[in-house]
Order: C-alpha cells, then structure tokens, then sequence
C-alpha cells in the first residue's frame, strides 16, 4: 500500500502532510475556527506527528503502562473503515472483542475517533450479532417469600398498629402473627 500518496490525497490528513513535510509550526487558534475537528485534532498534536523515512505520515505514541513507544501511522479517512474490520476479524479469523481490537489498532494506527470506529465495527459484524448474545442482567438470587409465618416478637416491638387492628398475641416461644390491614 502506498501510504504517502494516500495520505496525501485525503483533503484533511494531506493538509496536516504538508505541514509536518515542510516543517511549518502548529496553525493559529484563530486561522482554524472554522476547520473541522479532525483538522484541529491533528493540527494539535503536530508535535507528535512527523514522517518516516518512507515518508509515511506517523504519530509518536508512548503506552502509559509498559512505556513501549509505537509509531502510529495517520489513517486517511478512505481507509478506517476496512482497517477497523479487519483488525476486529483479526490475524486467524477470530473476531476481536472490543479490547483486543482497540489495543491491536492503538499499536500501528491513529485517526481522531478512532476508539469510536473500532465499536462501530463491532457492531457492523453480522457473525458477532449472530452468535454472540449480551451479558444477562445481574440479579440477585431470589428468595422465597414465605406467608402466614410468624414473624419475630423483636421487629414489632416498637411499631404501634391502630387500635382496631390490634390483637393480643398468643404466647408462641417469642413469635407474633404478623398483622396486615386490609384496604378493599
């Protein structure tokens, strides 16, 4: 794949190109109000951005847990789609959940949004909607709801019931019968 043409054919990542290529400093704020967000995205991390020798257009990334460095290559955007289903597919065929997928795209890739796309093709699989079902809800167990028993002598000590609804409870080893009102 000829990525130098590529990227620089694409009407926002050519532009950044040309930047990094010419070694022309970062935009003013001012002179890019009105560029769209991947052109400032980019624009913003000019400092992270420079060519390789093959003139392949690359952004410096340094992983924060096992500071690997990778160099990432800006991804026009012709191309994200079939990159973001490819790695989800994976090398074997074996449809990448979303963690994998991302982390194997963080190491070689970049484009603003880019977590983003990587769901998206999740979703867009038709075999991973075929034959994977969503997490079931987590309940708790349930547990059986035993009525007419006697309730603990402890946990009506000090509810008051109206008068009409009291009853002198019988002498049962502790236990009362638990009195409901009827409102029908």
């Amino acid at each position: 794949m000829d990525w130098p043409s590529i990227q620089q054919n694409d009407p926002e990542v050519g532009e950044i190109y040309q930047i990094v290529h010419a070694g022309r400093p970062c935009p003013e704020p001012d002179s890019i109000t009105n560029r769209s967000a991947e052109f400032k995205s980019l624009s913003a991390q000019l400092d992270r951005l420079k060519l390789t020798p093959d003139g392949i257009l690359c952004r410096t990334f340094v992983n924060n847990v096992t500071w690997a460095t990778y160099d990432q290559i800006i991804v026009p955007h012709s191309l994200r789609r079939e990159i973001t289903d490819e790695l989800h597919r994976g090398m074997n065929g074996g449809h990448l959940g979303y963690r994998r997928a991302k982390l194997s795209l963080q190491k070689r890739f970049f484009w603003p949004g880019w977590s983003t796309d990587v769901q998206l093709a999740k979703r867009r699989c038709q075999q991973c909607a075929r034959y994977q079902r969503p997490r079931p809800y987590q309940q708790g167990s349930l547990q059986p709801i035993v009525t007419g028993a006697l309730v603990p002598r402890r946990s009506h000590r000090n509810t008051r019931l109206p008068t009409r609804y009291r009853k002198e409870p019988p002498r049962n080893a502790g236990f009362e019968p638990a009195v409901v009102p009827h409102t029908g």
